[in-house]
């Protein structure tokens, strides 16, 4: 046998994967979720227990797997099954990465040494690296709920290692083809697998280089058509534009290339590539013909082209596909953007290389935190010994530190990664992939620093070598404290006690993850599984309505709770969808939800109102702030329509202050009365301060409430949302009350402290607001919000003293003074002691203009129409010819709704402006909020001109 025939592995291999794969397996069964848990978990299981989409991408391929985990295993609730998935995928990445490090440093220590002693040191390579990926946060933490991430880090590492058998015998390009089906299956999966790309381009050439421009050009060609299609999913005419110069490009390229140089490219590897692709990409499929049958959890409505198109894309999100590729390939074509004229709200950011120090900082400081800095500081052990390996083995290091780089510091600077603490925990799972190759670095830092040792002492007997076994014990003690789960069921509880106090035909407004997916999956599995696998068989609440309150402004969203709950919805299912109980799962009592044109309705007046709020000038809607405000005019029109015959609850994301006044605490959520409450009954008071003393201290006393961090998240949220509502209704002692207790549950719930902190501003404690945000700076120093929000603390203390130092003067006070306590009362956002102020500096009659100006300037910017007008109204008396001021005087009037004072600001304008520029203020489009006012044209032809003025 040749050479470049030997196997790739021994048997020894393939049993020593089995066994690192077996106790990885062992330690996820134990550790295992019990049932749903906080953040995305809820939402994965619903979509995979009724063959539904999730969140986008939409994640075809594990869905059908987790939809077969559903179904064929015969035990434990639904929950426990998705959570199976996750466990065996995590257990078989593992076993894969052993078989790779185990195969790969055979063959490195095989061109080094020949000592019997190194017999073992491939095993003991493969057990401490993969296992130490097993043990580490950000495998463990997902292999024991329901996620996606270990399925990424299994095609992953499946990924590496058919790379890894090409790079051994680069004659057979079977390997490659079947590298692109399953890169192409991980792209329907988790589109940050996108990261690692690069790194083959590099593996290839540096392995076979005559072998490269075949390679290249299969992947051009399957680049274009994909990209072809995507664009024609978008219906965008840039992105298609987009699409068809890099289409072109990307087939003549590589064909110019060759007819250059006289070569055909290998058609075998080209069609072997182009078709492996697209049968990795046809997965996608799934989601249209899922989301026909109307499925509970049936994000993006994918059955619709534009659906479909806002899955894939990823369309919730900025950095969305379609934007990289129009932001970064565009002007490279000739293809830019046009600028949108928004102005851009962003913090100016660090200089680029501060903030890649910052990302790397961050990066490695995870990798400490994971597997521990000693563990890490192995990968150095293979430098010295990298001169001694041959050209296949300097080759395939070079590419998995390619590899590395991209899904570490690419995939950073791409996303742009935040360095605080929250961003952190929510980021880490992105760090899997990379974490992947670290750790195939690590099996090979831990073969070549034993061979060292080996090599220096020459009789230490080889037994003693398997010490090293004992590697992994590191990041199990490090880690296993926030990552097991067995026995916290504390996603189960938030979704059982939060509907176990509503009716069973409520509505739900859910705003957090856990608000609304774990709520979702209570409703709908949870209450709909057999009573013997539930843990409170007499539960269910398959009756209630569950609304994502902050994505009411997306139209598509919009489709998919009409086709759930609206009066419209359809009656008839066939066979298929019967089967999967889609004519039974929804409650039988309709909602009246808003139509399209209602809908496009609120989006005008938004508009509209945000152009009179800007002084008349054309506006976009976009952004969070637009987002959240329309959704919450369309939850309080789905509330206004439906209240007299259900009742309502809100789990708040962010704050939608129609319902305030609505608002009582009732139990773990807020009840919405149908009318506004003239205030919270002192019974009602007592009765939510008992409720959660008895809720926190249970929680707060149970060991795994400590370390479960998504779950003291969630339940802080929820008392932080009932601070809020005792805050609107300065019932101080109560918000106080309820926010050290959500603080209690939580110390880093950024939300709470702000809030708290405001809140103690606002009542004069600046001190001990100071004191609570330098706390909260303390332990995530690397925030950048708390960091600002502690500044403002520091200047809200400043903003009081001023205040009273200047209420200790005697009155009347200078028009210095009144316009300084008007200002720091706006920094304050007490606008209405800011009133005060202005109405004594305007009633004043021995007073200039600049005082007038100035205090002008002070309501322009606080946003205070009523007190600008008055401002303005004053101003214009003394200097009844200033022209500019009187049109913005009507113009602002007019926009505000103000119509008999835009007039008498639009007849003094016509009385002091001459023939020319009443023409212009005809064709101005600027003032074409005036053409309504009554006699506009006429005012303007017929009003004498003022008389010139004598010299």
């Amino acid at each position: 046998m040749s050479a470049e025939r030997q196997p790739s592995w021994t048997r020894a291999d393939l049993w020593c994967a089995l066994a690192c794969a077996c106790t990885a397996w062992a330690v996820y069964g134990y550790t295992l979720a019990p049932s749903v848990t906080m953040e995305d978990s809820g939402e994965f299981i619903t979509a995979a227990a009724h063959l539904g989409v999730p969140h986008p991408p939409g994640y075809p391929l594990w869905t059908m797997l987790a939809w077969l985990c559903v179904k064929l295993l015969p035990f434990g609730n639904w929950a426990w099954r998705v959570n199976c998935l996750s466990a065996a995928c995590g257990g078989a990445a593992v076993g894969m990465l052993a078989l790779l490090i185990g195969a790969s440093s055979r063959r490195f220590l095989a061109s080094i040494t020949s000592d019997p002693r190194a017999r073992a040191l491939p095993h003991l390579a493969a057990w401490t690296g993969s296992l130490v990926l097993a043990l580490s946060e950000s495998m463990w933490s997902q292999a024991v709920i329901a996620e996606v991430y270990t399925l990424n880090a299994l095609i992953l590492c499946s990924s590496l290692l058919v790379f890894y058998l090409w790079m051994h015998d680069t004659g057979r390009r079977r390997w490659l083809v079947l590298l692109a089906l399953l890169l192409a299956l991980g792209m329907s999966n988790h589109h940050t697998l996108f990261f690692v790309f690069p790194a083959f381009f590099i593996g290839v050439w540096l392995a076979r280089r005559d072998f490269f421009f075949d390679f290249l050009a299969a992947i051009c060609f399957v680049s274009a058509s994909v990209l072809g299609v995507f664009a024609w999913l978008s219906e965008d005419e840039l992105l298609i534009r987009i699409g068809w110069r890099l289409g072109i490009a990307a087939v003549a390229l590589p064909l110019l290339w060759a007819f250059l140089n006289r070569r055909r490219p290998d058609l075998r590897l080209v069609s072997g590539i182009f078709v492996a692709t697209w049968i990795g990409l046809l997965v996608y499929c799934y989601m249209p013909l899922a989301s026909m049958t109307n499925p509970p959890m049936n994000w993006g409505f994918a059955s619709e082209k534009r659906g479909f198109f806002h899955a894939v894309n990823r369309g919730q999100y900025s950095d969305n596909l379609a934007a990289t590729i129009k932001n970064i390939a565009g002007p490279v074509i000739g293809c830019a953007p046009t600028p949108d004229g928004r102005e851009d709200k962003r913090q100016p950011s660090d200089p680029l290389p501060i903030k890649l120090a910052k990302q790397a900082g961050h990066y490695f400081g995870s990798l400490e935190k994971n597997i521990s800095l000693p563990l890490s500081l192995l990968v150095l052990c293979v430098l010295p010994f990298w001169a001694f390996f041959g050209q296949k083995e300097s080759s395939w290091l070079w590419f998995t530190l390619a590899a590395f780089v991209g899904m570490a510091f690419f995939q950073m600077a791409v996303m742009g990664t935040s360095t605080d603490s929250q961003a952190g925990w929510v980021g880490r799972t992105f760090f899997l992939q990379s974490h992947c190759t670290f750790a195939l670095w690590i099996g090979y830092g831990t073969a070549f620093g034993l061979l060292f040792v080996l090599q220096k002492f020459e009789r230490l007997p080889a037994s003693a070598l398997w010490l090293a076994a004992l590697a992994p014990v590191i990041p199990f003690r490090i880690n296993h404290a926030t990552c097991e789960q067995r026995g916290h069921w504390f996603g189960w509880q938030f979704g059982r006690d939060s509907l176990a106090m509503v009716e069973d035909n409520a509505v739900v407004f859910g705003g957090t993850d856990p608000g609304r997916f774990v709520t979702t999956y209570t409703i709908f599995c949870e209450s709909l599984q057999p009573a013997a696998f539930k843990k409170d068989p007499a539960f269910d609440k398959s009756g209630v309505t569950i609304i994502t309150q902050n994505a009411l402004a997306d139209s598509t969203y919009m489709k998919y709770i009409r086709a759930h709950y609206d009066e419209s919805r359809r009656q008839r299912y066939c066979f298929f969808e019967r089967w999967l109980g889609r004519n039974t799962i929804y409650p039988k009592e309709t909602l009246r939800l808003p139509t399209q044109p209602e809908v496009d309705e609120i989006f005008q007046k938004h508009a509209e109102k945000k152009s009179r709020r800007l002084g008349g000038s054309p506006v976009t809607i976009s952004g969070l702030e637009d987002v959240f405000a329309i959704s919450g005019d369309i939850s309080k029109k789905i509330f206004d329509d439906n209240k007299a015959t259900r009742p309502f609850y809100v789990e708040e994301s962010f704050p939608m202050e129609w319902y305030y006044p609505h608002a009582e605490p009732w139990g773990l959520f807020l009840k919405i009365h149908p009318e506004p409450l003239p205030a919270i009954t002192r019974e009602s008071l007592q009765r939510d301060r008992a409720f959660w003393d008895d809720y926190t201290a249970r929680l707060l006393a149970d060991p795994k409430f400590e370390h479960d961090r998504p779950a003291r998240m969630g339940f802080s949220k929820l008392r932080h949302n009932i601070a809020n509502i005792y805050t609107h209704r300065s019932l101080t002692e109560e918000a106080e009350y309820a926010y050290r207790q959500a603080l209690r549950l939580a110390p880093d719930n950024m939300e709470a402290t702000a809030g708290f902190g405001r809140m103690l501003i606002e009542i004069g404690r600046e001190n001990e607001a100071v004191q609570l945000l330098a706390q909260a700076v303390g332990r995530d120093p690397g925030s950048e919000t708390l960091r600002e929000m502690h500044q403002a603390s520091l200047l809200a203390c400043d903003t009081r003293g001023a205040i009273r130092e200047i209420q200790s003067k005697p009155s009347p006070l200078a028009p210095d003074d009144l316009i300084v306590l008007a200002l720091a009362h706006g920094k304050l956002g007490e606008f209405g002691d800011m009133k005060a102020p202005v109405l004594e500096l305007l009633a004043r009659t021995n007073i200039g203009v600049d005082p007038i100006k100035k205090i002008a300037e002070v309501t322009h910017r606080y946003d205070q129409v009523e007190l600008h007008l008055r401002c303005l109204e004053r101003w214009s008396e003394l200097e009844p010819d200033n022209l500019s001021l009187l049109a913005h005087g009507a113009l602002a009037s007019q926009m505000n709704g103000r119509e008999p004072l835009a007039l008498a600001f639009f007849k003094k304008w016509v009385a002091a402006a001459d023939a020319p520029r009443r023409a212009a203020m005809k064709r101005d489009d600027r003032f074409a909020p005036l053409h309504s006012l009554p006699n506009f044209n006429s005012l303007l032809d017929t009003t004498p001109l003022p008389k010139e003025k004598k010299p």
